[in-house]
């Protein structure tokens, strides 16, 4: 569990949640975190890997997930994204967060990328997706996340590339 800190938690590289009997990172609500250039979250990613990411926050205590850049020099790509990948389990959830300033992979991802997912899963909801380089929340054509209450805004890709 990662404890709301008075301070942000800086993120530099690339950080994986996931073992072979599984794993999850919960982050508490009010919680800040800031990602150097380059750097992302995977979730479920490898060969045999499980995770959960527990990202509950509340209204008024969202979780932000940001830049690392200096206050007022944030830009869209600033840092890789969060990607969710076909080993996270169903647990996963996203609420009451913000995720801003990502989407520097490449054309195909965005703030939240989401891969080869079970349907449902996972539940990405009351989200606040922008100032992605490429989409707020791009996800593969065999995912099936459930989007429910997210706000997008400034997304240079669009704000999902699914089919509305």
């Amino acid at each position: 569990t990662w404890v709301k800190q008075t301070a942000p938690y800086i993120l530099n590289g690339n950080h994986y949640v996931g073992s072979n009997v599984g794993a999850t990172l919960t982050i508490e609500p009010g919680t800040v975190l800031k990602f150097t250039s380059g750097s992302s979250l995977y979730v479920g990613y490898g060969s045999n890997k499980s995770g959960n990411l527990v990202a509950d926050g509340e209204p008024g205590n969202m979780i932000t997930f940001t830049s690392g850049a200096a206050s007022g020099f944030e830009a869209a790509g600033d840092w890789d994204g969060i990607f969710l990948y076909d080993g996270i389990g169903g647990a996963t959830l996203m609420d009451h967060c913000v995720v801003e300033y990502g989407g520097g992979y490449t054309s195909n991802s965005g703030d939240i990328s989401v891969k080869n997912s079970i349907p449902g899963v996972p539940e990405i909801s009351n989200c606040q997706i922008e100032n992605s380089e490429h989409y707020g929340i791009w996800v593969d054509n065999s995912a099936a996340p459930t989007l429910t209450d997210n706000t997008y805004s400034n997304n240079a890709s669009g704000d999902t590339n699914l089919e509305e």
